[in-house]
């Protein structure tokens, strides 16, 4: 079946010429992909503790945007992706907040009592949140990725 997988996947005329019956490979990828996708979903769930039609947006939605920093088409793009989104939440949570890092005396009591009511002193909560601002530069600056290739229109 991996065989006629393939085929299938690269061309669907040339694996029907060849005598695979493209929709048994179909429905077999589609349900090997169903089951996987059944069993991750069991897993989710038994660590969450609960089940909710949105648990799972989340973590797909940060897969999407691995996939997006690292460039799509290769699957060590999605890997590298996944690193850095990683690295990069929790370097950024770690870091103290505004109210924390500036010393008593340098500014007046009232300014100070400002910044700790007003500024975070902590930037855990602000952890998706990076993960946007990643997507939003990665697309602005790289948009095909770390490790993706240009368009060919690019290339001219």
């Amino acid at each position: 079946p991996g065989l006629s997988m393939r085929a299938a996947a690269e061309d669907l005329t040339a694996a029907q010429l060849m005598g695979i019956n493209i929709n048994r490979v179909i429905a077999l990828a589609f349900a090997i992909g169903s089951g996987l996708a059944a069993i991750a979903g069991l897993l989710f769930a038994v660590q969450a503790g609960q089940i909710n039609p949105y648990m799972g947006f989340t973590p797909v939605l940060k897969a999407f945007i691995a996939a997006v920093i690292g460039g799509f088409g290769s699957i060590a793009g999605a890997v590298v992706g996944g690193f850095v989104l990683g690295a990069l939440e929790v370097l950024l949570t770690a870091l103290p907040g505004i109210g924390d890092i500036l010393p008593p005396g340098m500014v007046s009591p009232g300014a100070q009592a400002l910044i700790q009511q007003w500024l975070p002193s902590s930037l855990t909560g602000y952890r998706d949140a990076f993960v946007f601002v990643a997507l939003i530069l990665m697309l602005l600056f790289r948009p095909n990725g770390i490790l993706g290739r240009p368009d060919r229109e690019e290339m001219r």
